[in-house]
Parts: C-alpha cells; structure tokens; sequence
C-alpha cells in the first residue's frame, strides 16, 4: 500500500507507520407501509483516512491551514483499486503534540509535532 497523500496540489510527508483506509458503504432503511424493512444504496462508498505524522513546527502550521480550510481535495491510492483517485474531503486534526525531549528536536524549524489526522469524504 502507498502511504503518500496530496491534498490540495501538494504532496504530503511520509506518515509514522501505515495509513488507515476505512471505506463504508451509505445505506439508508425505510420502513413501507406494509411494514417492510427497504434498504436504500445512496452511494457505493464513503472514503475515511486516518494516520499520525511527525512534523516540523512549519509542516504543522500547513497541517492547521489545512485544518480551517472547509473542503479540501485529496488524492490517494486506493487500497482495493490500485488506482490514484481525487475526492473531496474534511480535514481534521485529532491530536497534536510537541515533542518537546525528541533527540532530533528541529529548532530552527519551530520544533517537532506529532500530529494525527482523519481526512473524511463528503
């Protein structure tokens, strides 16, 4: 699996370990009249990527830019598809925290950040 993003035109830093993919497929039930139960597909899947990346301190301001934007559009790999696919997403920023006794602290780069992410399909 490639664990490579870009949202937005640019290409992400390699995340700590695997990217999560999670896709689920929407489904609506109604009850009829006659009192069975309907299901309704109203769409084939719905795209969720978690992971958890360590930055630096100016990586993590493009993260939280990220982060206030209202939609943003991804492109990854799609694990069951193997194919590059575009969507449009919400970025949001789960857990963010500065590493203040990392060996490799990045001083003159504002610090290191663990920063973990969930980027939903609309």
């Amino acid at each position: 699996m490639v664990n490579v993003l870009r949202v937005n035109g640019e290409w992400l830093p390699t995340p700590e370990g695997n990217l999560s993919f999670k896709d689920t497929k929407i489904m609506t039930e109604k009850e009829s009249e006659a009192g069975t139960t309907l299901a309704l597909v109203t769409r084939l899947s719905k795209l969720t990527i978690a992971g958890k990346w360590h930055l630096s301190g100016i990586w993590a301001e493009r993260f939280r830019a990220l982060r206030n934007e209202d939609t943003v559009m991804v492109e990854a790999y799609y694990p069951d598809r193997n194919q590059l696919t575009e969507r449009e997403c919400f970025f949001k920023i789960t857990g963010e925290t500065h590493l203040v006794n990392a060996r490799k602290q990045l001083m003159h780069e504002g610090g290191l950040y663990e920063v973990e992410v969930e980027i939903e399909e609309l």
